[in-house]
């Protein structure tokens, strides 16, 4: 068993299936996880068929076999089962060299001095969800030297994500 192992984030499919909606979907105090692999620590043994207990975004139990609403360490009220069957889950990828406000394979200078501030953020924000859904929960956003606009614009999807308003590796879409 693991105390409180706080993983930057788990894979896309496992975030996704975490994602809790304001609008009135019923909140968990917990959530107990079912899978058939899972890599708690990179280089270590992978672990097979695993219980693990999420409270509050932390990861606070992981324990070979099915866990039960009754095996949970602290008290709970409301407990949801997501039985991921034979599915890998690993802690968050990490790239530290993206660029979130460029197009892949844009060559012509001109284009995007010629986007405003919204565009930028709006090609950062797509490019966010789709680096998200890939596995990756920590990026480091290397810039845009002379491009108008492209920090705010990384730093506002950065914020939107942290606040839940947008694709984040807390707040899924």
């Amino acid at each position: 068993m693991l105390d409180h192992v706080s993983w930057p984030g788990i894979c896309y499919s496992l975030l996704m299936s975490l994602s809790i909606s304001v609008s009135g979907e019923e909140v968990f105090e917990a959530t107990i996880i079912y899978a058939g692999h899972v890599l708690a620590i990179p280089g270590q043994e992978i672990l097979e068929r695993q219980g693990i207990v999420v409270r509050d975004n932390i990861i606070t139990q992981l324990s070979a076999g099915y866990l039960h609403a009754t095996d949970i360490e602290l008290p709970t009220v409301s407990v949801r089962i997501i039985d991921l069957g034979n599915a890998f889950l690993l802690p968050g990828l990490i790239d530290s060299h993206v660029h979130l406000a460029s197009a892949p394979g844009e060559n012509n200078f001109s284009k995007p001095l010629s986007r405003t501030e919204a565009d930028l953020t709006m090609l950062a924000s797509a490019h966010a969800r789709i680096t998200l859904q890939a596995g990756f929960t920590t990026i480091v956003d290397l810039g845009a030297a002379g491009i108008p606009g492209h920090e705010n614009a990384i730093f506002g999807v950065r914020d939107a994500g942290k606040k839940g308003i947008a694709c984040g590796p807390e707040h899924t879409c």
